[in-house]
């Protein structure tokens, strides 16, 4: 028996069962407690259930990949640890962390040998973990566990935001039925009370055409990728329209959602915008709440931890599988990058690890002349300089230039151009000579989202110890 304060395990998972009337799957894939019951259940759980609940969960994927995975097998032996090491949460920092190159070259191995040996790449997995494809209203049993899951924490974000199965809801994000479209940027299903528009085809041109499919669905919610909303959102403004009293919430995913963005969608929109982060595979989802703008990341959806603040205070976050029975990921490096996490009980919503924000990802990043690899983490649109800036892009060709690519709602006059060129200056470093440019557009990939830092094919020159000057006599 495991003791957690006051709380037993037994006890704890004995009342999430009663609390989310938690049913056994036994067909399914994953195994587990009933996910709708878990997504209810968790909102109420104090941080010693938490503890409890998550280490269990943590027990039993360790144990699976430690008796199933041969991967794991080999390093958990080389590291000298087990499932049975794990007491606690804390203890997992045993373990040793599985890299996105580990997966690619041994991904066979990685694999659950109980379900055999191959295991497809599943693209649907690398895909934006944000759209659920699926019911926003009633959970199926169809789709991948991880796809299953995702479905229905989303419901209970909208629940959470007041939406109900009676209300509208309006994506705007990278893939939907095909064969049930009426076109190539727009799929309908009015028996479930949602549409669809493709991300992709949000463009300054079709913007206006797009928003008249918006305005005419009269939506309660809408849940799409900050690019495309902000194209919207422009659009808006630019005709003097407004959304009917109906929509309620705007929710956004898939993407870095700056301070200064998230409070132009709010006010364009004149509704409350939630950011949502969610890790591709479906490892870490993490939200924030109508009240509050931190992002709380979901006990019940998986394990995440962070690593060591780096020099710039900026952590990146490690994730666990709990759902995944076929290819169980343990202390994954996701490479996304948050600031530091917040420890003050008092400024949260829930008892859940907390951060302030999402800043990037450690392969964004710029190349000085010199050859030195620096981060723009400390870049943020919510300062003075960048008020009128709503979206941004940083493109590099070769080392030691950069090009700010920008969307602006009334355009900057001259000075706000240097003022921005310096704060980007400060944040990057003086190494680089910076360049702007505005435009209506900026360049997406093929799901239609917008990638923050764009780095071309260039040769990266060996970076450069400084040398001290030989003092002369």
């Amino acid at each position: 028996m495991v003791h957690v304060g006051a709380c037993t395990l037994e006890g704890c998972l004995e009342q999430y069962v009663r609390t989310g009337n938690a049913q056994m799957r036994p067909k399914a894939t994953s195994s587990y407690l009933d996910l709708e019951g878990l997504a209810e259940a968790e909102e109420s759980w104090t941080e010693q259930q938490v503890e409890v609940f998550q280490l269990t969960q943590l027990r039993r994927t360790i144990r699976m990949a430690e008796t199933s995975c041969p991967l794991y097998q080999r390093r958990f032996a080389e590291y000298g640890v087990s499932y049975l090491d794990l007491h606690t949460a804390k203890d997992l920092a045993k373990f040793p962390l599985l890299t996105q190159q580990d997966v690619e070259n041994n991904l066979d191995e990685l694999v659950n040998q109980n379900f055999g040996r191959k295991v497809g790449r599943r693209a649907s997995d690398r895909k934006a973990a944000t759209n659920p494809a699926g019911s926003i209203t009633s959970t199926t049993s169809k789709g991948t566990p991880s796809e299953q899951k995702e479905k229905v924490f989303l419901e209970q974000l909208l629940r959470r935001c007041g939406i109900s199965a009676r209300d509208r809801i309006v994506f705007v994000w990278d893939e939907f039925n095909m064969s049930k479209a009426r076109s190539k940027h727009l799929s309908l299903n009015l028996k479930k009370r949602w549409m669809t528009l493709s991300a992709a085809e949000v463009t300054p041109d079709s913007a206006s055409s797009m928003l008249d499919k918006v305005v005419g669905f009269k939506p309660h919610v809408l849940v799409g990728y900050p690019s495309a909303v902000t194209t919207l959102a422009l659009q808006l403004q630019q005709e003097k329209r407004q959304l009917r009293r109906e929509l309620r919430t705007l929710i956004c995913t898939g993407e870095r959602l700056d301070k200064s963005q998230q409070r132009f969608l709010e006010k364009a929109f004149d509704t409350r915008v939630v950011g949502r982060y969610v890790q591709p595979n479906r490892l870490a989802v993490a939200t924030q709440t109508l009240h509050n703008d931190l992002y709380h990341f979901s006990p019940g959806y998986g394990f995440a931890e962070l690593g060591e603040p780096d020099t710039n205070g900026m952590c990146e976050i490690i994730a666990t599988s709990f759902h995944d029975d076929k290819l169980p990921l343990v202390r994954y490096r996701t490479g996304d990058l948050v600031a530091a996490p917040v420890t003050e009980q008092a400024s949260k919503a829930f008892p859940w690890l907390a951060v302030e924000k999402f800043v990037g990802r450690s392969d964004e990043f710029l190349v000085s002349r010199s050859g030195k690899k620096v981060w723009p983490v400390q870049l943020a649109l919510d300062e003075k300089p960048f008020e009128k800036i709503v979206s941004i892009q940083l493109f590099q060709d070769r080392p030691g230039y950069v090009l700010l690519r920008y969307i602006s709602t009334n355009g900057l006059t001259e000075p706000e151009r240097k003022q921005v060129k310096r704060r980007l200056s400060v944040a990057i470093g003086k190494e680089f000579k910076i360049l702007l440019k505005e435009t209506r557009w900026l360049p997406k990939d093929e799901r239609g989202t917008l990638p923050w830092l764009v780095r071309s094919d260039f040769a990266i020159p060996s970076a450069k110890e400084p040398t001290k000057k030989k003092s002369r006599r």
